[in-house]
Order: structure tokens, then C-alpha cells, then sequence
């Protein structure tokens, strides 16, 4: 959603590139999609759609048929410069399925250095709705608190934090927090968020960890002829808790 610059898509290539079976359609999102590099999109074989999710309501988002149950949005340090970022990621939802996947990174550390790379780059600083209940520091970027769902109240100096957050952003938009990832030597962090499905999801969650015994596939055989002919809210869940790379990636892929 709202690339920058194609080389973000070539670093997602590169991060699948340990998963050969999965398969991927890349499309590229947003108002100002054409000024994209048409050649690169051209080799990497991905789609373009003019979109404007800076809308009031989600009701104003125009969708066609070709932008609508996505499967994933990855959203690359976007939200910042949002003036109402949950209202944003609300309009985002409306381009997934109904239990779709969003990949959140943004800025949560060494705030003066990504200042300083956004002035230099001519980023817009003062997009923040003075009228939010978001505190932001700088104004621009948030506390990782604030994204996730843990309450907190800010009481730091007004110059980085103006008020008390109360209001945490994938909670408020409708979405619940998977799983984040941060490294102290990095000044962003990646959340993986979902969104809060309509109908209630009734998965069925096999371990398939054991490569030596194989004690899950009876039981996998049985959920696959139970849940064939079922809703697609009662799906399967396949996780390894002893290896990483055990073929789960495949199994699951077979079984779409």
C-alpha cells in the first residue's frame, strides 16, 4: 500500500525467496501508484490500482471486484503520516478478506534519525489531527503502545508527547495483534495484525513438528475429511513447535 519506491517490493521477493512453493501476486495500491517504475513492475509481474483510502469512511473507499479479498496489506512505515490512521486502516480493510492479514512496519526507536531522514526526503511532518487522542512523538511517530494493545499513559515532555494515549490503533480500527517483531538495533518494528473476522473462526490447530514419528498425519487426514465439504470459517491451522523447517509451508499449500 502507498509505495515509495519498487525497491520494497524487491526486498519482500527477497525475504520469500526460502519458500519457493509459495506463490504470490503482487499488487501495488494507492493514489499515486503511477509513478512507479513501470518496468520493474512489468518484471516482477505486478498489477497497479489507483486507490485514495484518505477518505472520512470506510463507505467512500471505490473498490472493483479486482480490489477486494486480499489475502495481506503490507503497510511500510505508511501510518505516520496518516492524520487519522485508524480511520485509515479501517478504509484498509475493506480490500481484504473478511480474517485478512496486514504487515504493519513503522518506526518505534531513534526517533531524531528518522526525523531527520523524513525532512531530508521532504516527507510532509505535520499531517497529525491536533484534535486526535493518538499522542505521537515528534508529532509524527508513535511509541510501539500505541500500536499494540497494551494501555498506556504517556506523561513525557509535551516536546516529544502531547497528552495520554488511551486509544490504541489496531484495537480501535478492528484488528487484533498476531504477533510483532523489534530488535533494539533497529528503529522499526513489524507487526503482523488480522482482522477481527465477521463470523466467528472455528480452526482446527494441528502440530506438525514431529519429522520422525509422523503421529500428526492420522489425525490431519481426519480433519482434512471432516472440514472438505465445511464453511470457511472451520479451516486448519498447521504450526511447528520442534523445527523450523519442517514443510508446513507445503502441507498447507497442498491443502489449498
Amino acid at each position: 500500500m502507498e509505495l515509495s519506491s519498487t525497491e520494497q517490493i524487491k526486498h519482500c521477493l527477497t525475504g520469500i525467496s526460502s519458500h519457493p512453493l509459495l506463490e504470490i501476486d503482487w499488487n501495488c495500491a494507492g493514489p499515486r501508484v503511477d509513478e512507479l517504475d513501470e518496468i520493474t513492475l512489468e518484471q516482477i509481474g505486478a498489477r497497479r490500482f489507483n486507490i485514495n483510502l484518505d477518505v472520512p469512511t470506510a463507505e467512500e473507499v471505490k473498490l472493483t471486484s479486482e480490489t477486494k479479498n486480499f489475502d495481506y496489506l503490507l503497510l511500510d512505515r505508511v501510518l505516520s503520516k496518516k492524520a487519522d490512521p485508524v480511520q485509515y486502516l479501517r478504509n484498509c480493510a475493506q480490500l481484504l478478506r473478511d480474517d485478512g492479514f496486514v504487515i504493519v512496519s513503522e518506526v518505534t526507536g531513534d526517533y531524531e534519525i528518522s526525523l531527520f531522514i523524513d525532512a531530508l526526503q521532504g516527507v510532509e511532518l505535520n499531517s497529525r489531527d491536533v484534535s486526535s487522542p493518538i499522542s505521537r512523538i515528534y508529532g509524527i511517530y508513535f511509541n510501539k503502545a500505541t500500536l499494540e494493545k497494551v494501555r498506556v499513559n504517556f506523561t513525557s515532555s509535551p516536546i516529544l508527547l502531547r497528552g495520554s494515549c488511551t486509544l490504541q490503533i489496531f484495537e480501535e480500527a478492528g484488528f487484533r495483534v498476531v504477533m510483532h517483531q523489534t530488535d533494539e538495533s533497529m528503529s522499526t518494528a513489524i507487526f503482523l495484525i488480522k482482522r477481527i473476522s465477521s463470523v466467528a473462526r472455528k480452526p482446527a490447530i494441528l502440530d506438525i513438528g514431529d519429522v520422525k514419528e509422523f503421529n500428526w498425519i492420522k489425525p490431519l487426514q481426519k480433519v482434512i475429511e471432516e472440514r472438505l465439504n465445511e464453511p470457511d470459517h472451520k479451516s486448519a491451522w498447521f504450526y511447528s513447535s520442534k523445527v523450523r523447517n519442517n514443510g508446513a509451508l507445503g502441507a498447507a499449500l497442498c491443502r489449498v
